[in-house]
């Protein structure tokens, strides 16, 4: 694949959707998660995210020094806040909002960070991982870096945006993707995938090495933990019919901490789990392709957004068989949570306006 067909190709492509199926498309279950939200070109989504940092209040609670919430849950060197552009299908201009945490934490959270300390080698490139945390929604975050003396080959737009995604252009030293596989590879019946998105820390990273997060989620929600994770290099030879695929993978990585969430419920049972690091909201799958917002309603007073019309704090949402999990760009206090709002967009059977229903979980 030549510069100009990739270009092509990613600017083709949907941001949040295609890249999850890229690393799911190696799944025999025929399941594959589904990311929330409406997809955008990755071209519109990069070119147009010019940054605004704007003062952001931070988590009020008492914090240690890490290095891992500092890297994980700050801010990657992109600023506080960052808001981008782009041109929908009918020629109007959509515009989103992220804001990104501090990088602090409370004292006790750094207790359930655990070292993975696991390697791969693969066509020149070098994985290795750092430090992970999970929690009992079946997400989380680890860090690594990426190397190779030749040069780590991203694609520079996304780099800028500060997401790491890997050119896969043709060469000597390509890499397609990393992803991260649960359970055994050789036992269909424990064999699982996670949906990722990995960020780059713009400050640390170099030309030959990539430090950054890897932010997870599992199809199965926990139970994919207990399989194990496995963290896998791809990447290919050759172009068209003559193309081959390889990979290589780390050993299995056995998470023995959970990080707790607390739950929510709603008059007619709807319940929402709110761990430090993500939200999972109770639905079939109409509710959960109608969900328009959710938020944390603090109890002193103000709100946490995760996910709303031009609001995007989250690196991503899967949506499950029985519920849809967001994974926030900001740590949450679960215990400053007072209750959480979703909103769900219905539509009008006979053509009219599409209607809000809002449900409060306490």
């Amino acid at each position: 694949m030549n510069n100009d067909q990739l270009k092509a190709a990613f600017d083709a492509m949907h941001a949040d959707d295609e890249l999850a199926d890229r690393a799911l498309s190696r799944a025999t279950s025929g399941k594959k998660p589904r990311r929330r939200g409406a997809a955008k070109p990755l071209a519109a989504v990069v070119a147009g995210c010019v940054a605004a940092v704007l003062a952001t209040s931070g988590v009020a609670y008492a914090v240690a020094n890490s290095d891992f919430f500092a890297q994980a849950w700050g801010d990657h060197g992109q600023g506080r806040t960052r808001t981008w552009s782009f041109l929908g299908d009918d020629g109007s201009t959509i515009s989103y909002k992220r804001d990104f945490g501090d990088g602090t934490a409370p004292v006790e959270l750094s207790e359930a960070v655990e070292h993975v300390g696991l390697s791969v080698e693969g066509n020149g490139y070098t994985l290795e991982l750092g430090d992970i945390a999970a929690d009992e929604n079946g997400c989380g975050s680890v860090t690594f870096t990426l190397s190779n003396p030749n040069g780590v080959a991203l694609y520079e737009p996304a780099a800028e945006a500060g997401e790491l995604v890997l050119s896969g252009a043709e060469g000597e030293q390509t890499l397609d993707l990393i992803t991260l596989d649960f359970g055994d590879e050789d036992d269909e019946s424990t064999r699982a995938f996670a949906d990722t998105r990995e960020m780059i820390e713009k400050e640390s990273s170099t030309k030959t090495e990539v430090h950054g997060t890897m932010y997870f989620a599992g199809f199965g929600g926990e139970v994919d933990l207990e399989k194990g994770l496995t963290w896998v290099l791809n990447w290919h030879e050759g172009d068209g019919n003559d193309t081959k695929q390889y990979t290589a993978k780390t050993q299995r990585f056995n998470p023995s901490k959970r990080v707790a969430s607390k739950t929510f419920t709603s008059s007619d049972g709807v319940e929402a789990k709110v761990s430090p690091f993500s939200v999972q909201i109770s639905a079939d799958p109409v509710m959960s392709d109608s969900i328009r917002k959710v938020s944390l309603v603090l109890k002193d007073g103000t709100e946490q957004v995760i996910v709303d019309d031009g609001v995007a704090n989250n690196y991503f949402g899967l949506i499950r068989d029985e519920n849809v999990a967001w994974v926030s760009t900001r740590l949450i206090d679960p215990d400053s949570v007072e209750s959480v709002h979703v909103e769900r967009r219905i539509l009008d059977d006979n053509g009219g306006e599409p209607q809000l229903l809002s449900i409060t979980l306490e």
